[in-house]
């Protein structure tokens, strides 16, 4: 499964496109919240993309992780959008790192409240029927 995500030709926010577009039309309601969800897993090492030691809410303090930034969900616990892999600033910092990792040269540090607003509002941009966000 791993090689097949690492290695697999397929556009990320297409899937994730179609995905939401299916998630509004069949649960969505505009009485909905949309709830932005970051989770964390603690990892050994530093070869995968955007470990760094840095806050996770799964492990309740600073640890070695990797952090998705956000997996929006709607109040129906459906999933709205696909989770980012927030890249620290130390990590897109280091290119023979980034190479290593599979991250791509263009790839560029943003904080995770950028990230989460970006996925907010591309959701309301996409038509996602929801009557405020938490």
């Amino acid at each position: 499964m791993q090689r097949l995500l690492r290695t697999a030709v397929w556009d990320a926010d297409a899937v994730r496109d179609d995905l939401r577009g299916f998630v509004a039309v069949r649960l969505g309601d505009p009485a909905e919240v949309l709830i932005p969800d970051e989770t964390g897993s603690m990892k050994k090492g530093m070869c995968s993309v955007g470990v760094h030691s840095q806050s996770s809410g799964t492990a309740g303090r600073i640890e070695n992780s990797q952090v998705g930034v956000p997996q929006l969900r709607l109040s129906t616990q459906a999933g709205a959008d696909r989770p980012v892999v927030y890249l620290p600033r130390s990590s897109v910092g280091d290119p023979q790192r980034c190479t290593a990792a599979g991250i791509p040269a263009s790839a560029q540090f943003m904080t995770r409240p950028d990230l989460t607003l970006g996925t907010t509002t591309g959701a309301v941009a996409a038509g996602v029927p929801a009557e405020w966000a938490a």
